[in-house]
C-alpha cells in the first residue's frame, strides 16, 4: 500500500457491504412511508468503531 493510500475497508470485510445494503433498503422504505420518517436527512453516515450512525440535511 503506498504511503498515501487510503486503506480499503470494502476488502477486507464484506460485512460493509451488507451493512450498505440495509440501509439503503430503509432509506428507500423511508421514502415510500412505510417507515416514519421525521429526521428527512438526505446523506447519512454509519461510523463502524463508535457504532454511530449520524444523518445530515442536504438541500
Amino acid at each position: 500500500m503506498a504511503a498515501r493510500e487510503a486503506p480499503n475497508d470494502y476488502g477486507s470485510n464484506i460485512q460493509i457491504a451488507e451493512l450498505n445494503a440495509c440501509l439503503a433498503v430503509i432509506k428507500w422504505k423511508k421514502l415510500y412511508s412505510f417507515y416514519l420518517d421525521l429526521e428527512e436527512e438526505m446523506h447519512s453516515v454509519y461510523q463502524i468503531d463508535g457504532n454511530v450512525l449520524t444523518g445530515e440535511d442536504t438541500p
